[in-house]
């Protein structure tokens, strides 16, 4: 008010002194309840519960369920970048404190051991240290660890995800692997309701791509995206089974048996690759490998089945097994037979394909990008999909059978060509 007018000073105040009526206005305000200048956003967090509400999670079966005491590091790697050298190698704290691990869900959780209490646990007054979620596992390993005769917990559960690998200790190789196939069913089981969700989906989308077509209603084109399953690999449609590559697949298998009989290592694996690449891609997907799974299990069998019944053709028309030599190869070469059937037979009738091939994915695709590259396979599937003790054993009995076949057609005054087309393919 400096250089102004009293008139204008008592018409600003209400003509009261200044600096008195203002203040004595200033404290008797009223100020309500404080109230948002926004709504809030309506989610659980704020107390709104009802079609915001999460759906609900199918939870895992028995066979992923489990609990045991382990040891481990639980340390972040966040947590190591602010430590000093002395720290991290000298003065650090224990790598290898006791943890009661426990499954919970598609969690695994991990409670301290020195104030782990069930019935606190079970009301909440105490909450697990760490967590794992078995969902995002891509395969799990065990290995004998380093200074195995000195430690309680000699063995190493490598528990291997998209970002790394996460290691904990166990007492004994039946706990190793008791953890492994705990991990594995939970990933299976995971990795099946992917599929099925995408599945289901991409079958909506045909439904309304079809609606949309044949109701001739111009507007939006509908596109499909292909699914994917949590590691970013895609999920193709199911392949039809196929006479061509089952013929060209009995080809390569017979050549792996010809080299196991002969102590080599078969190497027709790149252009088994060559024939399961469906579509071309230069990637080996999951559907692809149940239709590889599935066409080896049956041409094997085929194959088993179809030299057994020339084998017990000949025994009827020769009448050579007079012997007692003769009958106790009869019955070495029966009780053979038996074992590969019934192998077959498992692999056929037992767990599905679907979750052979999961597992198989996950083992191959060392990169763990979630794709099989042709040259992880070529490295991989020699020792993953046909084993060499498997191909030794039916080496052997081809190669017993092939032997006993050409003697009896000696004996019958046959040629040598009729017993190799029977059952001695793998003397060539």
């Amino acid at each position: 008010l400096k250089g102004g007018s009293s008139h204008g000073a008592k018409t600003a105040c209400g003509n009261a002194h200044i600096g008195v009526m203002a203040m004595d206005e200033v404290r008797g305000v009223v100020v309500g309840q404080p109230y948002p200048v926004w709504p809030n956003p309506r989610t659980m967090q704020y107390g709104v519960i009802g079609k915001l509400a999460l759906p609900d999670l199918p939870m895992p079966s028995e066979a992923a369920r489990g609990q045991g005491w382990v040891q481990a590091w639980l340390q972040n790697s966040l947590d190591i970048v602010y430590q000093t050298i002395a720290d991290k190698y000298f003065v650090g704290g224990p790598r290898d404190r006791w943890y009661y691990v426990a499954t919970d869900g598609w969690a695994l959780q991990f409670w301290d051991g020195e104030s782990h209490d069930p019935h606190a646990a079970s009301l909440g007054h105490i909450t697990p240290v760490g967590w794992l979620d078995m969902r995002w596992v891509h395969s799990v390993t065990w290995r004998l660890g380093f200074g195995a005769l000195s430690n309680p917990c000699p063995f190493e559960v490598l528990v291997h995800t998209r970002n790394g690998t996460f290691i904990f200790r166990v007492r004994s190789q039946e706990d190793a692997s008791t953890w492994i196939r705990t991990m594995t069913a939970a990933f299976v089981e995971w990795q099946t309701l992917e599929m099925q969700r995408c599945d289901k989906a991409r079958e909506v989308a045909a439904m309304d791509r079809a609606a949309h077509i044949e109701s001739g209603a111009a507007g939006k084109v509908i596109r499909v995206q292909e699914g994917k399953l949590p590691d970013g690999s895609n999920i193709g449609q199911d392949i039809p089974m196929s006479p061509y590559r089952a013929q060209a697949l009995r080809r390569l298998w017979l050549q792996c048996l010809q080299l196991a009989y002969h102590g080599e290592t078969p190497h027709v694996f790149d252009e088994m690759f060559a024939l399961y690449d469906v579509d071309g891609n230069g990637t080996m997907d999951v559907k692809e490998l149940e239709t590889l799974l599935k066409e080896l299990t049956t041409v094997r069998r085929k194959e088993l089945r179809r030299v057994m019944a020339s084998q017990m053709q000949d025994d009827v028309y020769s009448n050579l097994a007079s012997t007692a030599a003769d009958l106790k190869e009869k019955a070495e070469l029966g009780f053979m037979a038996g074992e590969l059937m019934d192998f077959y037979e498992n692999m056929l009738h037992g767990p599905s394909f679907r979750a052979r091939a999961l597992i198989l994915r996950g083992t191959l695709d060392t990169s763990r990008d979630g794709i099989i590259s042709r040259g992880e396979f070529v490295t991989g599937a020699p020792e993953l999909l046909m084993p060499g003790s498997e191909l030794r054993r039916e080496a052997r009995w081809y190669e017993k059978v092939g032997a006993k076949m050409a003697k009896d057609a000696a004996a019958q005054g046959l040629g040598d060509d009729d017993s190799e087309d029977q059952g001695g393919c793998i003397q060539q």
